[in-house]
């Protein structure tokens, strides 16, 4: 009979254990510490994770040095010169609007390099071809991830005062000491484009 009663003992007594020690204030309390650090620690996660895109985000559009306004007015600054240059017959006009270390393609003629480069250019299609005037028009500037500005556009050539050629030209700018200027021109021919 003793054995009997002893042998549920532990069952009776493990339920009234379990109750206690489960809804204890101080295992309660633990459960909702445990909750709040769970919850604190997501939220410095999403945290520095949205820090960081956008210091990212803030850090692309600083390395473009300059804000898409004052690249488009510059723009169309220089690109007004491009041509003044021609009728002013002012090589240094057109030189100096392009970065030292510029790269000029030209559909038909040999790839230009430099500040010498972009002179020795000017001089030849001035003397040699008779350009006079022209225009440059602007479609698109854009920023690109490697920190330049981009420009996508139409130009056309004046010979002796007469239409000579037109087409469309790529351009990068770059930030300098001395103010925006292009970095890379790359034109392309189109004889038969309808300039607008």
């Amino acid at each position: 009979m003793t054995g009997w009663w002893f042998c549920y003992v532990p069952k009776l007594l493990v339920v009234p254990f379990y109750t206690i020690f489960a809804f204890h204030p101080l295992v309660i309390s633990t459960f909702k510490f445990n909750k709040m650090k769970n919850t604190i620690g997501l939220g410095i996660i999403s945290t520095i994770v949205f820090s960081s895109l956008f210091l990212s985000k803030s850090r692309a559009q600083s390395k473009s040095d300059g804000s898409l306004e004052e690249v488009k007015r510059a723009i169309a600054e220089s690109n007004t010169i491009y041509y003044q240059s021609y009728s002013k017959n002012d090589s240094s006009l057109f030189m100096n609007r392009y970065t030292e270390d510029c790269i000029i393609r030209w559909e038909y003629g040999p790839v230009v390099r430099g500040h010498k480069g972009a002179l020795d250019l000017f001089k030849a299609s001035y003397d040699e071809m008779g350009l006079r005037n022209g225009k440059l028009v602007t479609k698109k500037v854009y920023a690109t991830k490697d920190g330049y500005f981009a420009e996508e556009g139409l130009w056309q050539s004046r010979k002796n005062n007469q239409y000579f050629d037109s087409g469309t030209f790529f351009a990068l700018w770059k930030k300098t000491s001395k103010g925006w200027k292009t970095f890379r021109h790359n034109f392309t021919s189109d004889s038969d484009h309808i300039f607008k």
